[in-house]
């Protein structure tokens, strides 16, 4: 079985200055898009230099893990650590828009131009190279086409539908100034996941 490893999904997309997509917000008032705008301006103004430490799960019809998460990203810069899934022990991902390095053990490292054919090279995992960078931080993706979004009474995103995935944010808490996920579930037809976070840092 050729496993879906999701955590990294987005991590390799470039720092962006600034938030490009068409929102489809027919379900919400101007007053819940109005609350979005002033939330969304926030978080963009942080996006690019940040840190987290989270747990995740996930479940096939055939299988299921977890394990724990730490991610840093500086600009276009990424280094993270995955802990638990597969019995792989700890993976590493680190590298920018040009450059990944992989490490599976402390003497299994692979290097690449592009992360997404490293991983499959080397692990046979296919990853969702589309999103989770911005979904970490309660943003959709920037994909320059109409998207679904559903907000809460905050102006918080609850949901959307981006390709190939449905995502759900099911709680947020407060950061400093910010308004955070605290819990999302992404879900297709092949693999639903769970990601809480613990820990956030934005002082880089």
């Amino acid at each position: 079985m050729r496993f879906i490893v999701f955590i990294i999904s987005g991590l390799l997309l470039g720092a962006c200055s600034s938030i490009q997509y068409k929102p489809d917000f027919k379900e919400n008032s101007p007053k819940q898009q109005a609350s979005w705008q002033e939330h969304q301006t926030r978080i963009s103004q942080q996006q690019n230099n940040w840190r987290f430490t989270g747990r995740f799960g996930a479940s096939t019809q055939d299988d299921a893990w977890s394990g724990s998460i730490w991610w840093q990203q500086k600009n276009e810069d990424y280094n993270i650590e995955l802990a638990g899934p597969l019995s792989q022990g700890t993976i590493r991902l680190q590298g920018d828009n040009e450059h990944s390095e992989l490490q599976i053990a402390e003497d299994s490292s692979y290097s690449d131009g592009d992360a997404e054919s490293l991983l499959q090279r080397y692990t046979g995992w296919s990853l969702p190279f589309s999103g989770l960078r911005y979904w970490v931080l309660g943003l959709p993706q920037p994909l320059g086409e109409k998207q679904h979004i559903t907000l809460d009474e905050q102006g918080r995103i609850a949901s959307i539908r981006q390709p190939h995935w449905h995502i759900q944010f099911q709680r947020y808490h407060k950061t400093g100034e910010l308004q955070l996920p605290r819990k999302i579930v992404l879900q297709n037809e092949e693999v639903k996941i769970r990601l809480v976070f613990d820990q956030w840092n934005f002082n880089g």
